[in-house]
């Protein structure tokens, strides 16, 4: 993931600690580092993904957009929406936005249904 650790900056290490002490913002951040291949982390999906839904399931709304997204352009799989969602319902304070990742949830279910019933035609 990390070509040389040695060429990795003063602050985003500190950024790297903030997120693995739970500061979801900054684990965002490092999400964002992996998506695009910034800051001497190489770009890597799979880190990215990981990074996001650790985030949106403690409750960074910001991270599961994020998640929302890359499975609707097709980066990720709907189960990481899903698994990801779960934890998201369990949290309070994220209840007001239950209903509109749920129909995003849905809005891409249906899309898929729609790419299976093209393909098998």
């Amino acid at each position: 993931m990390i070509p040389n650790i040695v060429d990795i900056n003063e602050d985003t290490w500190n950024l790297i600690e903030s997120a693995e002490t739970g500061d979801v913002q900054n684990l965002e951040k490092i999400g964002d580092m992996f998506m695009h291949g910034e800051n001497k982390l190489q770009k890597n999906i799979d880190c990215a993904s990981k990074c996001y839904c650790i985030a949106a399931s403690r409750g960074n709304i910001n991270a599961m957009m994020k998640v929302i997204k890359n499975v609707e352009d097709g980066f990720w799989n709907i189960k990481d929406l899903e698994e990801t969602f779960k934890l998201i319902k369990k949290r309070k304070k994220m209840a007001s936005k239950v209903d509109e990742i749920q129909s995003k949830i849905d809005a891409i279910n249906e899309k898929m249904k729609a790419v299976i019933l093209t393909n098998i035609e």
